[in-house]
This record gives structure tokens, C-alpha cells and sequence, in this order.
């Protein structure tokens, strides 16, 4: 699974998030943020700092509605399960439409909780299995065979899921929502300043004390404000993001 390309999220927490980030991103953060990238027009500040509260509210509500994940193999089991358990549904409802007394009764039962349930749409679920009709003209009708290939599907359905299930469907999603923030970050980027979005230059081994045999490739910490912005702007939201993760996402985000 990616998020790339998805220009929003919005979920029930949304407006909870909102709150959150209009704190988080008080004019005094933005203002530094602002002159860090010499954004001076109150236009562009203004546009921009409503472009990074709803990108940060979208990222937040994304890992929410994300939430609780599982590993594929924890999908298939499930999706066992419900296969076993539509089969035996299906199996109980043809002994149920064997007996007339039985039939009659069970879908005497079912139309009237459909015909009485406040659930909108409900009716329209389960129609042209079930119809309720008026009560006088009609008492409606079950189409027995086409409800049974119904449950049919649905147990061939949960059989087959396992096989959607590729190498991007992943329980952490942690590096896909930075990802998907940074790539928002970078296609709007030029909107607001004329900042380079790039990694930049790294620190050499000296400048970090660091011995030339500990560290043979010369790569250390990049030297970029753009990624300094980057992770206070995220690292603010989201407590967990370190400088190496918005690193890892700008060298993916530049493969793109």
C-alpha cells in the first residue's frame, strides 16, 4: 500500500487534530519557520501556513484511521475464519429452506425486521433477495436461490482476499505517512519559497570528529536547512520523527 498521490485525509478525529496543530503551529513557530525560508509576504506566509496546518491535520488523521494494522498473516487467518463461518451459515440456511415450516417462519421474521428497522438503507441492502411489500396487495417475497449464492460469494470472496494481499500491504506504516508528508511538502514547495527542497551537502568526517576508518563512505549528517525546517515542522506533530527519518523520505521522495 501507498499513500503517495492520495491529496488528503480526513477521518472522525479530524477536528480534534485541527485544534491540535492550530496550537502546535502558533504564529510564533510559523513566524521562525517563515524566516528560516524567507517567506516574507503576509500573503504567502498566510497561504502557506494554511497549507502546512492542513498537510499536518491530513498526516495526523491518516495514521489514525490507519491505527491497529495487522500482519498479513493475521489477515489470512481472519479471513479463514470467515470464510468457515460463511460456509456454515450458508449450510445452516439450506437446511432452514428445506422444511416449509421453517422457511416460512424465518422469512416471515426477517421482512418484518427489515420492513421495522430504523437503518437507513438497510432495505436496500438486502433487496431483490428480500422484498418487504405493502403489507395488503404484497407481503413481499425471498428469492431463496440468489440469497444463498450470495453468502456463496461472500465465502469465496473472504477465500480469495489472502491473494490481495502483496508486499505493501504491511502492518507499520510509519514510513509511508512521512513519505506521503514530504511529498506534499515537495510538490507545493516552490508555491512559497525559493528555498531548495534537497538534502543537501553532508558534514565531512573531520567536521564531525568523526575517524575516517569509522566512517569509510565520508557521510555523516547532511548540512541542509530545508531538512532542519522539515523536521521541526514534523517533529513538532509527531514527537517520534527523528532528523534520519526525513532524510530516508527526501532520498525516496527524490527516486519518485
Amino acid at each position: 500500500m501507498t499513500l503517495i498521490g492520495i491529496p488528503s485525509f480526513r477521518g472522525i478525529n479530524s477536528e480534534k487534530f485541527a485544534a491540535k496543530i492550530a496550537n502546535i503551529y502558533s504564529d510564533k513557530f510559523l513566524d521562525r519557520i517563515f524566516q528560516c525560508l524567507n517567506v516574507a509576504e503576509k500573503n504567502k506566509r498566510e497561504e502557506f501556513a494554511v497549507f502546512l496546518k492542513k498537510t499536518a491535520v491530513s498526516y495526523l488523521s491518516a495514521k489514525d484511521m490507519n491505527a491497529g494494522r495487522i500482519q498479513p498473516h493475521q489477515q489470512k487467518k481472519i479471513f479463514e475464519k470467515y470464510a468457515l463461518a460463511l460456509e456454515q451459515t450458508r449450510e445452516l440456511y439450506k437446511e432452514i429452506i428445506t422444511h416449509n415450516s421453517t422457511s416460512a417462519n424465518y422469512h416471515d421474521a426477517l421482512r418484518d425486521e427489515i420492513k421495522n428497522t430504523e437503518v437507513q438503507g438497510i432495505e436496500k441492502m438486502f433487496d431483490p433477495y428480500v422484498t418487504v411489500g405493502d403489507g395488503k396487495n404484497s407481503l413481499g417475497s425471498i428469492a431463496t436461490t440468489l440469497f444463498d449464492e450470495f453468502l456463496l460469494m461472500l465465502a469465496e470472496a473472504a477465500r480469495k482476499a489472502p491473494n490481495y494481499i502483496n508486499e505493501n500491504d504491511k502492518a507499520n506504516m510509519d514510513t509511508e505517512y512521512i513519505l506521503w508528508w514530504l511529498h506534499r511538502m515537495g510538490i507545493n514547495w516552490a508555491r512559497f519559497t525559493k528555498a531548495p527542497f534537497v538534502l543537501g551537502d553532508w558534514y565531512k568526517n573531520e567536521e564531525l570528529g568523526i575517524k575516517e576508518d569509522d566512517n569509510p563512505n565520508k557521510k555523516g549528517l547532511y548540512f541542509s536547512s530545508c531538512i532542519d525546517v522539515l523536521y521541526d515542522l514534523l517533529n513538532a506533530v509527531d514527537k517520534k520523527i527523528t532528523r534520519a527519518d526525513i532524510e530516508t523520505a527526501m532520498r525516496k521522495f527524490k527516486k519518485l
